[in-house]
Formats: C-alpha cells, sequence, structure tokens
C-alpha cells in the first residue's frame, strides 16, 4: 500500500519494491523537500486552512481501508466516513457489513454512490476528518449509471473543482488496478 498525501509526503505501509528496499526508504528528507518545493512553486497559492489530502493506493483487499482508519483515528479529528459502495451482490453486502463492524460507532457515516463532491462539501469542517472509501467504487458506480458519458465528466469535474476547497483532513481510499483485482 502507498499513501501519498498534499505536500509530497509518501508513506509505504509495507510494499517492498525495487530489490527489497521500502519505498519510503528510497525517498530521502532532501528529495522530499525538493518535490514541496517544486510542488508549491508550480502550483496555485495553498490556503492556510486548506485541507490535508491523502490518497491511499493498494490492490484489491490489501488493508488500503484499515490503514485509511487508522490513519483517521489518529487525527485526533471528528470522523465522518464517506462510502460509496452498493451491496449488488452477497460478497459485498458481507464486505460492507465488515467495514461497518470495524469502524467506531462515534464515527459518521454518508453512503453516497455518485454525488461525492456533494457529499464532501456537506461534511467538510476544519475540526472534521472525511474518510472516502472507496474511488475505485465512485468511479465504477458512475461508469454503471452513465450511459452518454456526461454524468462521469461532471461528477469527476466537480470533485476537482471541490477538493482544493475543502478544510480539515480528506483521506481518499482508492485501488490500484496494476497491483491485483
Amino acid at each position: 500500500i502507498l499513501a501519498c498525501s498534499a505536500g509530497a509526503r509518501v508513506r509505504s505501509s509495507g510494499d517492498r519494491a525495487n530489490g527489497g528496499r521500502m519505498v519510503s526508504d528510497m525517498m530521502t528528507d532532501e528529495w522530499l523537500r525538493s518535490r514541496e518545493l517544486s510542488a508549491l512553486t508550480a502550483g496555485d497559492a495553498i490556503k492556510d486552512n486548506a485541507a490535508m489530502i491523502e490518497l491511499i493506493l493498494g490492490g484489491a483487499r490489501s488493508g488500503k481501508s484499515l490503514l485509511a482508519e487508522k490513519r483517521a483515528l489518529e487525527s485526533g479529528l471528528a470522523v465522518t466516513c464517506i462510502a460509496t459502495a452498493e451491496a449488488r451482490d452477497d460478497e459485498m453486502a458481507q464486505r460492507i457489513a465488515h467495514h461497518q463492524a470495524r469502524r467506531p460507532a462515534a464515527w459518521g457515516l454518508v453512503e453516497e454512490p455518485l454525488q461525492l463532491a456533494a457529499a464532501l462539501h456537506a461534511a467538510a469542517a476544519g475540526d472534521r476528518c472525511l474518510f472516502v472509501d472507496c474511488l475505485t467504487l465512485w468511479l465504477s458506480n458512475l461508469l454503471f449509471a452513465d450511459t452518454d458519458g456526461r454524468l462521469l465528466a461532471q461528477e469527476t469535474a466537480a470533485l476537482l473543482e471541490l477538493l482544493p476547497t475543502l478544510s480539515g483532513r480528506v483521506i481518499l481510499v482508492s485501488n490500484e488496478v496494476g497491483l491485483g483485482i
């Protein structure tokens, strides 16, 4: 699993690559600082209250959601999970139930399979951590629901426009398709 956050910080939760070295071992502080500087000078100005956005990628059933839940819990903020999955078969229903049972009861839950940007906008706050599980299922839902491509284009554009305006913390989970199904 590779977790990347705004500011080019890279963490690895156990994937071994490049001859057995941890991905994070190859990222020196100097290399990270150069990437942070280039990200700041090449991009738009970053608001002081801009959200900390993390993207956690990994193969199917590799522990992405568990890592995201841990990071959300460690944030010390109130947490809202925005779940995009729909129980279209028994296996998915079991996976959803497993995820729900694992999460703390105090966490909020928003189930939104299509309009992710609207759900994020409604739930975001400076003192809140939003945990989106997962972008892959959200995109799949859009593809299944969209016959002409307009909904997919509209919703992805809305998400990309919204993300830089959010405050608080946002943790996004998605599959890395190349790591398995």
